[in-house]
């Protein structure tokens, strides 16, 4: 008898869907986060999005004048620093180079055929960011692409570097 009690009170359970009992669930108007996420004055990028819009130093502003050769009026520190990295990209910076081009041509996708003789074996599509490989990962690299260039000198060790 106890068992059949048991087993009505789960079909009950289900039949609810919810083994929580009324009074201990969420009731309309309340929150499961009080705190929540917090205001978005203390958010990261609206920090930087009002420090952003903030007028540019006056000396940071004399040097991009300077630079450029052409007087700037109400400029930002947004603008500031878009224009620094467009200069460091003049003198040759490659992170800079790759900041300006990503954002205004989007990352470049590479494509790389693995041949053996004269037939493909397959089409790799990836973006690549050698900056961001360790000197191990660049080494295991420089090897396997030695070793589809050159297969009669794959697993030579004096080879190696």
């Amino acid at each position: 008898m106890k068992d059949a009690i048991e087993k009505q009170s789960q079909i009950k359970v289900k039949r609810d869907r919810c083994s929580i009992p009324p009074e201990k669930r969420i009731q309309p108007g309340t929150t499961r986060n009080p705190f929540g996420r917090p205001p978005a004055e203390k958010c990261i990028p609206d920090i930087l999005r009002r420090i952003g819009d903030e007028p540019a130093a006056p000396d940071v502003v004399r040097f991009l004048s300077t630079v450029f050769k052409k007087k700037f009026v109400n400029m930002t520190n947004r603008d500031a620093m878009l224009m620094r990295v467009y200069y460091n990209a003049e003198l040759g910076r490659d992170s800079a180079r790759d900041f300006v081009a990503e954002r205004t041509e989007g990352k470049v996708r590479e494509y790389v055929d693995i041949t053996s003789g004269d037939k493909t074996l397959q089409t790799v599509t990836q973006r690549f960011d050698l900056n961001k490989l360790t000197p191990e990962k660049l080494l295991h690299l420089r090897r396997f692409v030695r070793e589809i260039l050159h297969p009669e000198k794959a697993g030579n060790p004096a080879d190696a570097k």
